[in-house]
Formats: structure tokens, sequence, C-alpha cells
């Protein structure tokens, strides 16, 4: 019976432990998660503060060379993949 009795406490301290350690995993995936959300929050704001940097002419500028780059780019691979 004491035995019984033993193995029963060791069993309840086992569960309590893994429930403890449960909720500590969890705490400190809380944190991660808020860490990640306030670096992306940050990230955002740069984001936003870089771009309001730039005129809409000069975004329109730089847009339009970005695209004259892509054309270029997709023309010198098309004829790198006839050549081959």
């Amino acid at each position: 019976m004491r035995q019984l009795e033993g193995e029963l406490r060791n069993k309840y301290t086992d569960y309590e432990e893994l429930l403890r350690r449960k909720r500590e995993e969890e705490a400190v995936l809380a944190d991660q998660n808020l860490s990640i959300r306030k670096r992306l929050a940050e990230r955002r704001q740069k984001i936003k503060e870089s771009a309001s940097m730039f005129s809409p002419e000069e975004l329109k500028n730089m847009m339009e060379k970005h695209e004259l780059y892509l054309q270029t780019f997709d023309s010198e691979y098309e004829n790198e993949r006839r050549r081959q």
C-alpha cells in the first residue's frame, strides 16, 4: 500500500512539474511573440518614414528606372535562353 502511495505521489509531482514547465515555455513563447511583434512594428514605422523621404515624382522616377532594369534583365534572360 505504501509503495502504491509513493508511486502516486511521484506521478503527481511529475505531472505538476510537467505543467509548470509547460507554463514556463508558454511564457517564453509569449515573450518572444511580443518581441517579434514589436520589431515588426518598428520596421513598418521605419519603412513608412523612409518612404515619406521621397516625393511622388521621385518615387515615379525610381519605379520607371526599375521597370527598365527589369525589362533589360528579362530581354537578356530570353537572349541567353535562346542561345542555349
